[in-house]
């Protein structure tokens, strides 16, 4: 039984196990150009005034969503204040994102050979993995447009309100990108196939 399961799931097997090699040689790497501003210093207003406001500082404000930093202080605040556990907390998306990633292959790609080469460019591509060495927003936001994008794919609404919620959560950018989503919905409406 487990023999089949990892040999209908190869390909995701093989993703997750390079995701996580990723990760483990990175997670010490230093915040790096705007987490530096989304996964410092964000967290460490939120962290150091205990949530007490919501707004951040005018002098750190760049317009997105605080999220992000809050999430990374709320890491910090159970698990310690270190930027292993900065790297930890983005540990479950970038896991998630290989998994959305390989359910929207399965949709365009036929076997297991195929599917594996489509995750070993996902995990290797150098864009995607200079994400996945980050404290970056970014890993989020790409979650969320690929749960959107599936969602639409396959006509899965409840799915498509958590990805649309999840990218306008994390950045300016998520606001675009589900404009543009909502621009391929319509299309898919007017022309299914």
């Amino acid at each position: 039984k487990l023999a089949k399961y990892i040999q209908d799931n190869l390909p995701l097997l093989v993703g997750i196990i390079i995701l996580l090699l990723i990760w483990t040689i990175s997670c010490t790497n230093s915040f790096f150009w705007d987490t530096v501003q989304f996964g410092s210093l964000h967290a460490h207003f939120y962290f150091e005034s205990g949530f007490s406001n919501f707004f951040l500082p005018a002098e750190m404000d760049s317009g997105h969503p605080p999220f992000f930093g809050m999430y990374i202080a709320g890491a910090w605040k159970l698990l310690g204040k270190t930027l292993f556990v900065s790297h930890l907390a983005l540990l479950p998306f970038i896991l998630l994102l290989g998994f959305q990633y390989y359910k929207l292959v399965c949709n365009f790609i036929e076997g297991s050979w195929a599917r594996t080469i489509a995750m070993l460019v996902f995990c290797l591509d150098p864009c995607l993995s200079g994400q996945f060495v980050l404290v970056s927003p970014d890993v989020i936001l790409l979650l969320g447009f690929v749960i959107s994008l599936r969602s639409v794919l396959e006509n899965r609404k409840g799915m498509l309100t958590l990805g649309l919620v999840i990218l306008c959560l994390i950045s300016m950018r998520g606001y675009m990108i589900s404009a543009a989503l909502g621009c391929f919905y319509i299309l898919k409406l007017f022309y299914p196939k």
